[in-house]
């Protein structure tokens, strides 16, 4: 059902991080998640959500690429006005600071 959804919808961003979410919190299909958030931030590159989402399910699947983890760190700080995102960014950094990046697909 979800897969129609958001196959009948192909712009909504929104869709695509709902399905990221149940793939890898119900499915645990962590490729999956990661191509269907991915999809998200390509359609809302914007949307801090989306990339916290996005560095979530890459760090904890080892799946994160370079270019992604750059692209939200500089998001997040962007729109960190009140603090918000302190916590994700100083994890970011220490992630980077500590592990090199994913072999992840390019």
């Amino acid at each position: 059902l979800l897969v129609n959804v958001v196959q009948q919808n192909p712009r909504s961003a929104r869709l695509r991080a709902i399905y990221a979410n149940y793939a890898f919190n119900v499915v645990g299909d962590r490729k999956l998640s990661m191509r269907m958030i991915r999809e998200a931030v390509a359609l809302s590159p914007r949307e801090p959500g989306y990339r916290l989402w996005l560095l979530q399910v890459g760090l904890a699947s080892n799946l994160l690429e370079r270019s992604e983890a750059e692209e939200a760190l500089t998001l997040l700080r962007r729109v960190n006005g009140r603090g918000a995102y302190a916590s994700d960014i100083k994890r970011l950094e220490l992630w980077q600071a500590s592990h090199s990046y994913s072999r992840g697909e390019q």
